[in-house]
C-alpha cells in the first residue's frame, strides 16, 4: 500500500496517533491482525504495539488472546525483518492489504 493509515487512542493517558504497519490474518486462529507504532514527537522512542481488529468495525482494537497470537505475530515480524522493503513492496502489488501469515513464503 502506498497510503499512510493513522489512528488515534489514548495510550499511557495521552491521546496519540498511530501509524498501521501491518495489517494480516490467520487461518489458524481466524483472527485479523494490525502492527502499528504510536507515533513519537520527540523521535526518541519506537514503539510496535500488536493488536486483533474486526475488519468490519476498525475502530476497535483488541489485546492479543494468548501465546498462539504472540507466535503468530512473532512469525509475521520475522518474516518482514527477513525480506526487503522492495521485496514486501512487490507481493503487495496486488494485494488488498492483508495477508494471511500461513500462506507468506519463507
Amino acid at each position: 500500500m502506498d497510503q499512510e493509515i493513522t489512528f488515534e487512542m489514548n495510550l499511557d493517558g495521552e491521546r496519540v496517533t498511530c501509524t498501521v504497519l501491518f495489517t494480516f490474518s490467520s487461518e489458524e486462529t481466524g483472527a485479523n491482525y494490525m502492527l502499528y507504532t504510536p507515533d513519537d514527537p520527540a523521535g526518541t522512542e519506537v514503539r510496535l504495539m500488536a493488536a486483533r481488529f474486526d475488519p468490519e468495525d476498525v475502530t476497535v482494537l483488541y489485546p492479543l488472546a494468548d501465546d498462539r497470537d504472540r507466535a503468530i505475530v512473532q512469525s509475521f515480524l520475522d518474516y518482514v525483518s527477513a525480506h526487503t522493503g522492495e521485496e514486501l513492496g512487490e507481493e503487495a502489488e496486488e494485494d488488498d492489504g492483508i495477508r494471511n501469515v500461513e500462506d507468506l513464503p519463507s
